[in-house]
């Protein structure tokens, strides 16, 4: 209920569509194949003036302006986690390529990344190695 109250108390003069229109725009240049720090840098502050600001000032008159307002939320949660996780791996491997650390890690990033949110709110990176099942190419337990 925190998370839905917090919308629709702001100038009403933002746009669920902009908000949109604006992330795509910026992920385009951020979270393409070739990725640096500095443009990752500035995904993550559009992210957070799209989702803290700009968004909180979108109006809400019915339950149809909520779930786009929540969507889009999410959305940009999402594109913030993805350059979060970005930046966070400082390596390249497979279809991530940092233009600043071209090389590829095994000793340091041979493992997979998991994301929790943590007290603050903010999501906290766990790693481990999961081994997969070469017969049914399912995932398992742990090693």
């Amino acid at each position: 209920m925190n998370r839905i109250n917090q919308f629709g108390n702001g100038s009403g003069e933002g746009s669920w569509f902009d908000v949109r229109k604006s992330l795509k725009a910026t992920a385009g240049n951020s979270l393409i194949a070739v990725r640096s720090a500095n443009l990752l840098e500035q995904m993550r502050d559009n992210c957070s003036t799209l989702r803290y600001e700009q968004l909180l000032d979108v109006a809400i008159d019915n339950r149809q302006d909520l779930l786009r307002v929540l969507e889009t939320d999410n959305l940009v949660f999402t594109a913030d986690l993805m350059a979060l996780t970005a930046l966070h791996r400082t390596e390249s491997r497979g279809s991530h390529y940092r233009e600043d650390h071209p090389e590829r890690s095994d000793e340091n990033w041979d493992k997979s990344i998991f994301w929790k949110l943590g007290a603050d709110g903010e999501p906290q990176p766990t790693a481990g190695k999961y081994r997969q099942d070469p017969e049914g190419s399912i995932q398992v337990a742990p090693v």
